[in-house]
């Protein structure tokens, strides 16, 4: 599984392929062991470079396009990520 790092305003993930542009993209989170949601996002590619692993891309992204509400879920979702943490 990628780890993925962000805010409502950018994320960081590790890929295989060097990336140039626009996205669309989906964070998706588990609710439970048997359910997951989505929350869809456009996203501009920032910045590129080698990861640790030297096969892979660390890359990231601005979110660009999200809607209002898909905002709010993800402040939530960070909020209670950063509370367990």
């Amino acid at each position: 599984m990628n780890k993925v790092q962000g805010n409502t305003s950018g994320i960081r993930r590790s890929y295989i392929e060097q990336l140039e542009k626009i996205y669309d993209m989906e964070i998706e989170y588990h609710l439970s062991e048997t359910s997951t949601a989505r929350i869809p996002i456009e996203g501009q590619v920032r910045w590129c470079k080698p990861d640790v692993n030297p096969s892979h891309f660390a890359v990231g992204f601005k979110i660009t396009k999200i809607e209002p509400n898909m905002k709010i879920r993800l402040k939530q979702i960070i909020s209670y990520l950063k509370f367990r943490n």
